[in-house]
C-alpha cells in the first residue's frame, strides 16, 4: 500500500505514514483514502509522517494537483503537520504547502514527529490503527 492510517481520539489527530518508495499513485490513493476517511468522521487535526520514506518520486505535477483539491478538513483551528526530515521530500513539503496556503492557512512542515507535537500541543499520544477495507 506504502501507507498506513492511524488515529489518536484523545487528541483528535490523523496520522498518515507513508513508508517506502513513495510514488504518484501511491499519493493520490492516500488522498482518495483520507478523503474519503474525513468524508464519514468530524474534523481532525492531521500529520503526514514522511520519516521512514526511503526513496520520494512524487512529481511536482502531482503535488500541485494535491494542491489544488478541496481540503480533507476546513478551517483555521483544523492543522496539518508534515514531518519531512530529508531534503527532497521537506522542499517537495514547503512547495505543497506554498500552493495550498489559502485553502490550508494552518500548514506546517518540520522535520520531527516532536516538532509535530509541538506545533499540535500533544504532551502524549495514542494511536491506534484504522482499518480502511471498509472505506470504498
Amino acid at each position: 500500500m506504502g501507507f498506513v492510517v492511524d488515529f489518536d481520539a484523545k487528541n483528535n489527530i490523523l496520522r498518515v505514514t507513508f513508508d517506502g518508495h513513495v510514488t504518484d499513485s501511491v499519493a493520490l490513493s492516500c488522498a482518495e483514502t483520507v478523503g474519503r476517511w474525513a468524508a464519514a468522521y468530524p474534523a481532525f487535526r492531521g500529520i503526514v509522517d514522511l520519516s521512514t520514506v526511503t526513496k520520494y518520486d512524487v512529481s511536482p505535477e502531482v503535488i500541485r494537483q494535491l494542491a489544488r483539491t478541496p481540503p480533507s478538513v476546513s478551517g483555521e483551528a483544523n492543522a496539518l503537520v508534515i514531518v519531512a526530515p530529508k531534503g527532497h521530500s521537506y522542499g517537495m513539503s514547503r512547495m505543497y504547502q506554498l500552493l495550498s496556503e489559502t485553502t490550508r492557512p494552518n500548514q506546517h512542515v518540520v522535520r520531527t514527529m516532536d516538532e509535530a507535537f509541538e506545533v499540535l500541543q500533544v504532551e502524549s499520544s495514542a494511536f491506534v490503527p484504522i482499518d480502511l477495507s471498509n472505506m470504498s
